[in-house]
């Protein structure tokens, strides 16, 4: 359940920033806050790769509601925003998959 709202908020950062240009530059601060926050804990829990990349998007997404926009640097956020986002949408439907198929005979005849 975790992982399927992270994944709906990442898809939410990811729309804000494809807006960005029209959209309130509030709405980039709280993208930037969700990431620093989000990629902080889990640098302290984890420490793997992609809370780094979380929190270092979500420092750039802090500079850019400043109005500092950076346009490699955009691109590279964008991106790798969206390849999680992406990748955490098929792992969920994946886990459905196999959840599915692992539980196939105890279903209700309706849902098979």
């Amino acid at each position: 359940m975790l992982f399927a709202t992270l994944g709906k908020l990442d898809l939410i950062t990811v729309l804000i920033l494809m807006g960005a240009a029209i959209l309130p530059q509030k709405l980039l601060f709280y993208a930037a806050m969700y990431l620093i926050i989000k990629g902080a804990l889990f640098v302290l829990i984890s420490r793997d790769f992609a809370s780094y990349g979380d929190l270092f998007s979500g420092f750039y997404l802090l500079v850019f509601s400043l109005g500092v926009k950076i346009p490699l640097l955009h691109q590279i956020v964008f991106f790798w925003l969206l390849q999680k986002t992406i990748m955490t949408f098929i792992a969920i439907g994946i886990k459905l998959f196999v959840f599915y198929h692992e539980y196939k005979q105890e279903l209700p005849a309706f849902l098979r």
